[in-house]
């Protein structure tokens, strides 16, 4: 039986004729993939190709005449959104990698380690991640227009039923049994309307970013205007606003006051008082406005905190709400590149909490300095004596989510530092100007050099192979968990990562020790 070989055609742009032949003889030395080249020497040359005859995998060299290659970069992107481009440079650059990244290339790659084994791999890696984004984007088009078809398909009948239930009800006389029916009747329908609604409200949360426009927002305003809408079922004293500023987040209006709404509510129709108080206070950290909601109900166990945010979840016998408030809270503050957590307040009632990056602040100086120094510790510690954890995650949402769980929630207290892909992570270590890492939480998935890579990588170098490793990721496959073992790691945890889930390792490996002193927990190296 003969094998099929695949065949995959890859379009090289760079001015530089050395480096098209170098990129060249790498792919005709890969024998697992017949790679079909076209050359360009001009960005515009290699667009109009693109724009007859796609391929299905675009080199880019960043520095040319006339267009540099994040110009042509855009121009791709904007006309072949999934199109993977991976981009060339001559020498490393932390600040071009991030920008090219951000404007839609799969992968970031320089020239002096291009051989046949790195190419073929980033090459059927940009063509995986481009497939699967692909494939997310028609289902969540043809989502949206299955809301949309909801939305108007299911409102319209709702409205009919309304309308002759009205009519029945003005010109019939009931009986207080049939009455107390038909008040079920128009509740029930009600309910339907209030579902239809907050289904289509979901899901429109999954249309494109520049399908809802943002802009300089005041937070105050918008908590005037959630509680107006809300005045009807709001007492004079139930809501408490403290540290209140006037500060700007960048975000939609429209959904930042529903979002408020909806918390609102929340703690309204789940609160077990006669008399709900609930308190709203604005703290302003690094760049972020952090927002508390605090209610004085009857609290939500732990146990649960995460799965709050399902949609339709429910945690108790009782039916009040449509089980989406929370989930559309937890993406509308997702859609602002914040994060919503719950908390139990020391009273017993629920603290939900979100970040909202405030208006002309830098979101990657808010998470990482020059130093990549991601916490600092209080200076009446010892820290030459906390440990040195090194996180690898290349996600900004699960570098914030960590901070907030990890520190600020379960109070870990240690020197953490931050690499956004394995190459990052290993010229850290290399350096005598860093200090010396005590544990390493690595994700798997990132671009330019994976977390497996990374750890092939690592094994290797006799200054740094027993460093201690914890695998933080999503993946459930057994193939990761095994690959993951075969390196000798610590544990291998599901994100998001908590201080409890890494307890059993940490107590267990006797060169770190877990100290718990005034409220929070120290992570000491021997």
């Amino acid at each position: 039986m003969v094998s099929v070989v695949e065949t995959t055609t890859v379009l090289v742009i760079d001015d530089s004729m050395d480096d098209r032949e170098l990129c060249l003889r790498s792919l005709k030395r890969i024998t697992d993939t017949n790679y079909r080249t076209v050359e360009s020497s001009d960005g515009d040359e290699g667009i109009e190709f693109i724009n007859q005859f796609p391929p299905d995998c675009v080199l880019l060299d960043y520095s040319m005449p006339k267009r540099n290659g994040l110009e042509i970069l855009k121009i791709i992107h904007d006309k072949h959104p999934h199109l993977p481009v991976i981009m060339l440079t001559g020498q490393g650059d932390e600040i071009v990698a991030v920008e090219v990244m951000k404007n839609g290339a799969q992968d970031y790659l320089t020239k002096d380690t291009i051989n046949a084994e790195v190419l073929n791999r980033v090459i059927k890696h940009a063509i995986e991640r481009a497939s699967l984004a692909k494939e997310v984007a028609l289902q969540r088009d043809s989502l949206t227009t299955f809301s949309h078809a909801l939305a108007h398909d299911l409102k319209e009948p709702v409205r009919m039923i309304r309308s002759f239930l009205q009519l029945i009800d003005t010109t019939q006389d009931l009986t207080s049994q049939n009455q107390e029916y038909f008040s079920h009747v128009i509740t029930a329908t009600n309910n339907m309307d209030h579902l239809i609604d907050m289904v289509r409200c979901y899901t429109k949360l999954d249309a494109p970013d520049d399908y809802y426009e943002k802009e300089p927002i005041s937070l105050a305003n918008v908590i005037k205007r959630a509680q107006s809408n809300l005045k009807r079922i709001l007492k004079d004293d139930t809501i408490t606003i403290v540290n209140e500023e006037n500060l700007s987040v960048n975000g939609n209006e429209t959904q930042l006051m529903q979002l408020f709404q909806n918390l609102l509510m929340n703690a309204i129709v789940h609160n077990d008082k006669k008399s709900p108080k609930i308190t709203i206070s604005i703290k302003e950290e690094f760049e972020f406005a952090t927002v508390f909601v605090t209610d004085n109900g009857p609290g939500i166990p732990l146990e649960y905190a995460e799965r709050i945010f399902e949609p339709f979840a429910r945690f108790s016998e009782e039916k009040k709400g449509t089980g989406l408030g929370l989930a559309i809270c937890k993406k509308t503050i997702e859609r602002h590149g914040g994060l919503l957590w719950y908390e139990q307040s020391d009273k017993g009632g629920s603290v939900f909490k979100f970040t909202l990056q405030m208006n002309g602040r830098s979101k990657d100086k808010t998470l990482v300095n020059k130093h990549n120094k991601l916490i600092s510790t209080e200076k009446n510690l010892d820290e030459t004596a906390l440990a040195n954890v090194l996180l690898v995650e290349d996600d900004d949402l699960d570098i914030r989510l960590t901070q907030a769980l990890l520190f600020e929630r379960d109070g870990l207290s240690c020197q953490l530092h931050l690499a956004r892909n394995g190459a990052e992570a290993l010229t850290f270590l290399k350096s005598s100007e860093n200090p010396a890492i005590d544990l390493i939480l690595l994700d798997i998935n990132m671009p330019i050099m994976d977390g497996f890579e990374f750890l092939q990588n690592l094994r290797k170098d006799e200054q740094i192979k027993s460093l201690p490793i914890i695998m933080c990721t999503t993946s459930n496959d057994d193939r990761d968990i095994r690959k993951a073992k075969s390196f000798d790691v610590l544990d291998y945890l599901n994100k998001p990562i908590t201080l409890d889930k890494m307890r059993p390792c940490l107590n267990s490996y006797t060169k770190l020790d877990l100290e718990e002193k005034d409220g929070q927990t120290h992570l000491w190296r021997h």
